[in-house]
């Protein structure tokens, strides 16, 4: 496997789930569980972002192609953080932005490692700053 084939995850069980989910001839880049109660996972592939939302009495799938969104913050838990020093600081949000009418999704991460990995992943796809 090379690096371009590498699914980034922090729960090897859930790559199943999520790639049930993919469009023909989309592939998966990154899934992530989340340890919002109301956010059961998150997905990255090469078209989207996908994410799982489990509620008391309904669940929902949302899925945002990267052209609808406009915005991607990596977000610190703490005040004081810098993005200058982004490797001491402790960054586990991700939000995405679109259009006017898209309402604001915040994404929640078990680690640093994955909120930047998932941010660095969609901002590349949102800029066009895509390496095969």
């Amino acid at each position: 496997m090379t690096d371009a084939d590498a699914v980034y995850t922090d729960d090897p069980e859930l790559l199943e789930e999520v790639q049930r989910l993919l469009l023909r001839g989309e592939r998966l880049l990154a899934a992530y569980s989340s340890p919002e109660p109301s956010t059961g996972y998150i997905g990255v592939t090469d078209r989207r972002v996908i994410i799982f939302i489990a509620g008391d009495y309904h669940s929902s799938l949302v899925s945002i192609p990267f052209h609808g969104i406009t915005e991607v913050a990596l977000k610190a838990d703490a005040a004081g953080g810098s993005m200058f020093k982004r490797s001491s600081t402790r960054y586990r949000t991700v939000k995405l932005a679109g259009h006017s009418d898209m309402r604001h999704h915040r994404l929640v991460f078990h680690n640093e490692d994955s909120a930047g990995q998932a941010h660095d992943i969609i901002l590349r796809h949102v800029t066009g700053g895509v390496q095969t």
